[in-house]
Parts: C-alpha cells; sequence; structure tokens
C-alpha cells in the first residue's frame, strides 16, 4: 500500500500489517547476502519501518496506530533461514527520531543546493532534482566506516515534494 505523509513529505510503500503476539505490527521483508542477527547490524531497516509507522500512524482513513514491527530477513544465496527482527515500542521511539532527524537534514541540504530549481520539475531541472535526492539520502546513510548503503526506497523528488508544494501553496 502506497502511502504519504502530506506534511513531512515523504512517501512509502510498506510490505503489510500482520499480527505478532497478538498486537498489529508493521511487516517488512528484506533480503541480504550478509546474516543480520539484530536491529544495529540490520542498517536502516529499521529506520524504514519507523517511517512506514509514521506514515500509517498519520493516515486517517486506515484507523490504525502502529507501535511495533517486525522485519524478516531472507537469504537467498544462503542455506540460512529467516531472521526475524523485532522493533518494539522503545526502538520504535529511538528510530522514529533518527528517521526525522534524517529527513530534517535531507531537507536542509536540499533547500540549501537546490533551492529554486526545485520549483521547476519538468526537464532538466527535474532529473537533477531526482539525481539529487537520490545522492542526498545516500550521503545522509553513510555507515560509520564510510561504505555507502543505497536507498531501499528511491522515490522521485517529485513524488516526495508533491505535498510540501501543496502546502507552499496555499501560503501563497
Amino acid at each position: 500500500m502506497k502511502l504519504s505523509h502530506p506534511f513531512l513529505c515523504y512517501k512509502g510503500v510498506f510490505d503489510g500489517i500482520v499480527t505478532h503476539n497478538n498486537q498489529l505490527v508493521i511487516f517488512e521483508i528484506k533480503t541480504s547476502d550478509r546474516i543480520k542477527n539484530s536491529l544495529a547490524t540490520s542498517f536502516d531497516y529499521p529506520l524504514q519501518v519507523a517511517a512506514y509507522a509514521g506514515l500509517i500512524n498519520y493516515d486517517k482513513s486506515l484507523d490504525l496506530k502502529i507501535t511495533n514491527g517486525l522485519i524478516m530477513v531472507c537469504y537467498p544465496l544462503k542455506d540460512q533461514p529467516a531472521t526475524l527482527l523485532e522493533v518494539d515500542f522503545n526502538n520504535m521511539k529511538k528510530y522514529w527520531r533518527k528517521w526525522l532527524k534524517k529527513l530534517s537534514q535531507f531537507w536542509a541540504y536540499e533547500d540549501k543546493n537546490v533551492g529554486p530549481k526545485t520549483q521547476n520539475i519538468f526537464g532538466a531541472s527535474r532529473r537533477v532534482n531526482e539525481y539529487n535526492f537520490i545522492y542526498t539520502y545516500t550521503y545522509l546513510t553513510r555507515t560509520r566506516t564510510s561504505s555507502l548503503r543505497t536507498a531501499s526506497s528511491s522515490h522521485s523528488l517529485k513524488e516526495i515534494r508533491s505535498g510540501r508544494k501543496r502546502k507552499e501553496n496555499m501560503k501563497t
């Protein structure tokens, strides 16, 4: 299901909502070449789950409040069973704050470096803006060892900014 947050200006498509331990949780399926035994070794997976929970909790048509998540990591190249990683309420709050910080860093970078070009979402400046989003997101998700992780969901800047532009147009 594709959802958007018009005030925080991001969109996402999550894998599902399931019942786990008698509770509705957001469910995300990932693949990896490396074993992920904890949230700490799972890169941005819990961050993404927190972002999706924010979308679900904001959407009034769903009438759901998601406070926990479940990530299933599959290993297609290894003879290894899938790992289930639970994102409990306290971790969800922690990763939600991290997500808001990354989102804030992205928009600060975007506003500083792209500026007025974002008003033109067609033609060449649209391509530049989409590149800037993917580049900036990748830059903001550098690991401590400076190796890059790719964005698991790459949305165009047009899709992400659509809510922000509507909000700006209402002010003028």
